[in-house]
């Protein structure tokens, strides 16, 4: 079995964009912006890559494992949508199609016909599928060898702002005496340790991790992924593949950002 090499077809033959940024960065108000182009598919929610592009990076996962469910996830994530498929219908959601330019496009697909004619035709558009990310520059070496034609937009906020936000957001979830993520709803990468289960950015320094209070936690989370980040960044030679967007730019600049 080890001498097997994964494959599979692939169904995206150009470049894929990711709006990345740590959590509560504002991607949610740049990724609509870049769906609602011409030639561009609405943003889309997903975990995995992130995830596995983690495992790859301490070698629990092999590249070509990597590789070839990520694949597979970008070939079924596409065709599924132009199924309307597993989208998002919610109103209030910022991932919710029904924000899309082509909303009444999503509803007519609802009873869409499946078929290689659905193939046929993601080939003819060539759009450019765009998925929202969260730690991916902290990976970015690891992203080119999976998917090297990727391109990058990196939001960045007031690091306060960006903490408090995370902080407010997560903080009636995780209080209490102990801690836990033991939560179907924790969706990113977790290790268990001590009958506790810690997020894969703690796992080193989960006793220290444990003593912080949440405000806390939340800063160590942001400070552990940018520093990580900006060391990637750094080092990264293809710089071309990757645009850092301040947040307060795109809001007081907004056309000079999207040109």
């Amino acid at each position: 079995m080890r001498n097997i090499s994964l494959t599979s077809s692939n169904l995206i033959s150009k470049k894929i964009l990711f709006i990345d940024g740590l959590s509560r960065s504002a991607k949610s108000l740049l990724g609509p912006i870049i769906g609602s182009f011409k030639k561009t598919y609405p943003m889309q929610h997903q975990n995995l890559i992130d995830n596995l592009l983690q495992l790859l990076q301490i070698n629990l996962v092999s590249k070509n494992v990597c590789k070839s469910l990520i694949n597979i996830f970008l070939n079924e994530s596409i065709y599924y949508l132009n199924l309307s498929r597993n989208v998002n219908f919610r109103p209030d959601d910022n991932s919710s199609v029904l924000k899309d330019k082509n909303y009444k496009l999503f509803i007519k697909n609802l009873t869409r016909k499946e078929g290689d004619q659905i193939i046929n035709q993601i080939k003819k558009d060539k759009k450019l599928p765009i998925y929202m990310s969260h730690d991916l520059l902290s990976v970015v070496d690891l992203l080119e060898k999976i998917i090297p034609d990727f391109r990058i937009l990196h939001i960045i906020r007031n690091p306060i702002d960006n903490i408090f936000s995370f902080y407010s957001k997560y903080n009636k979830r995780y209080r209490g005496k102990k801690y836990n993520i033991d939560n179907p709803r924790f969706f990113s990468l977790a290790f268990k340790k001590n009958e506790k289960l810690f997020p894969y950015y703690a796992i080193k320094n989960s006793n220290f991790f444990l003593n912080l209070n949440n405000l806390e936690k939340a800063t160590y989370y942001y400070l552990k992924i940018i520093e990580k980040s900006q060391i990637k960044y750094k080092n990264f030679k293809n710089k071309k593949k990757i645009k850092i967007i301040p947040i307060n730019n795109l809001v007081q600049n907004q056309n000079d950002i999207i040109n």
